[in-house]
């Protein structure tokens, strides 16, 4: 996405600062953020203290990300699946690669 491409710029432009403002003009930053935020699920990411260890003796903080409004992700899956008849069953993809398991 967006933040990902902003972030790789500045890795680049700190590293080999002769690149510094030729490597994603600003038109072009306001085209992707425009392109990353539509018709987009709202999702609200937060940081979840989470068990590594099988003993359970051992922590650590990781991204917990969960979608506001699934019924929108529901309803894509239905108009796709029924009324454009646009879904591929897994079964009929996945059956040449793995035929004991279908």
């Amino acid at each position: 996405g967006t933040n990902l491409m902003c972030r790789v710029k500045s890795v680049l432009e700190k590293f080999v600062p002769p690149i510094r403002g030729k490597i994603l003009p600003s038109c072009l930053k306001h085209k992707l953020g425009l392109f990353d935020a539509a018709d987009n699920d709202p999702i609200r990411t937060r940081m979840q203290s989470v068990v590594v260890s099988k003993d359970e003796t051992k922590s650590r903080l990781a991204n917990h990300s969960c979608l506001l409004q699934p019924s929108r992700l529901l309803e894509r899956i239905f108009r796709k699946e029924y009324i454009e008849d646009a879904l591929e069953r897994s079964e009929d993809f996945m059956s040449d690669d793995y035929p004991n398991k279908c």
